[in-house]
């Protein structure tokens, strides 16, 4: 059989196999919030903001602990190359298989917690891959923890204009959180003001 039949029902079985897939399935999940009175609501998230707020406390001493106890340029070389290489296809576009959890701002912020201290009190000593793998979590916990210690401002909220406010305030700062870069100052307020004016 020549190697151009071959690659014909090859492809003619995988169309096959792809027609006969179930595809996507949704399934609709039930608001676990929406039977309980909005005080009670605040209540939870003001909670959960100060446990946020604790695993934040925890998550920077241990972050500023390890960041010390190892060579920190090592360090970011191995965050860098492991957390923000992106392959490319054969047609120059960015592959669409990267999706690190690892980005520029987690990076910075270890540059940024490693020139707390003087240089000459950082160590040399190469750090070993269970180590950068405890970074790795810990940073990403770390981001979500900050994140999430801003939801105890809801009991500042006297009014419902107030709460509303607060909810885009924190909303952009979610969605924006590790953009950098992306403009000058007065077009990013420009084009922020056209993008949100009607929110």
């Amino acid at each position: 059989m020549s190697k151009n039949k071959s690659n014909k029902r090859n492809k003619r079985n995988q169309t096959k196999s792809r027609k006969n897939s179930a595809g996507l399935v949704f399934t609709q999940l039930n608001n676990p919030f929406s039977g309980l009175p909005q005080e009670i609501v605040a209540e939870i998230m003001v909670e959960a903001g100060r446990a946020h707020e604790r695993e934040f406390k925890e998550s920077l001493e241990k972050l500023l602990e390890k960041i010390s106890s190892f060579d920190v340029l090592h360090l970011i070389c191995i965050l860098a190359v492991y957390g923000l290489f992106v392959g490319m296809t054969e047609t120059g576009k960015t592959s669409k298989k990267k999706n690190s959890t690892i980005h520029q701002a987690h990076v910075e912020l270890v540059q940024a917690l490693a020139l707390r201290s003087p240089f000459s009190e950082q160590s040399y000593e190469p750090i070993p891959p269970h180590q950068v793998q405890e970074i790795w979590d810990l940073l990403i916990s770390f981001n979500t923890a900050f994140n999430l210690k801003r939801l105890v401002q809801i009991q500042n909220a006297k009014t419902e204009e107030k709460k509303a406010i607060i909810q885009v305030q924190e909303w952009l700062r979610l969605h924006t959180n590790i953009v950098r870069n992306w403009g000058y100052f007065r077009r990013v307020i420009s084009i922020a003001k056209r993008l949100y004016w009607d929110v």
